[in-house]
C-alpha cells in the first residue's frame, strides 16, 4: 500500500483537495503496480519556506514496498507534476519528493481487527 504524505502551502477548497488526493493515489499506485484502492494520501496545508521564499511549494513523502526503482520514481515525478499543475500554480523547482522504500518486515496491515506483518503475506505468496 503506497502511503503518500503531501504538504502544500496553498489553500485549496475541500472538494479540490479531495480530487487532488484521488488523482495522486490512482497514478502513484498504478505506476507501482498496486491497487489504487489501497493507496493512502494525506494532504496537509502548512507553511513552507523554500529558497528564501514562501511562494507556492509542495513536499511529498512517498512510502511503499518496491519503490526503489529509479524508473518508477521518474514516472511518479512526471505524473505528480502534471497533476499538481491542474490544481495549483507551481514551478517545478518548488516541488520536493522524498521516496522511501519500506522493508516489508516493518510494514503492517490491519484486517478483521488483527495486525499482520506484510512480510508474511509476501512470503506466503511466493510459495
Amino acid at each position: 500500500m503506497p502511503v503518500i504524505s503531501l504538504k502544500i502551502n496553498v489553500s485549496l477548497p475541500d472538494k479540490k483537495k479531495e480530487y487532488l488526493c484521488k488523482a495522486i493515489a490512482v497514478e502513484v499506485a498504478t505506476i507501482l503496480g498496486k491497487n489504487p484502492d489501497a493507496a493512502m494520501v494525506a494532504c496537509t496545508e502548512c507553511s513552507i519556506f523554500l529558497n528564501n521564499t514562501s511562494d507556492n511549494a509542495v513536499f511529498f513523502d512517498i512510502e511503499s514496498i518496491g519503490i526503489d526503482s529509479h524508473e518508477k520514481q521518474g514516472q511518479i515525478c512526471h505524473k505528480l507534476y502534471e497533476i499538481l499543475r491542474k490544481y495549483i500554480e507551481i514551478d517545478s523547482s518548488r516541488i520536493f519528493i522524498n521516496f522511501i522504500d519500506v522493508n516489508p518486515s516493518f510494514a503492517w496491515k490491519f484486517q478483521n481487527g488483527y495486525a499482520e506483518c506484510l512480510e508474511s503475506l509476501i512470503l506466503s505468496k511466493r510459495v
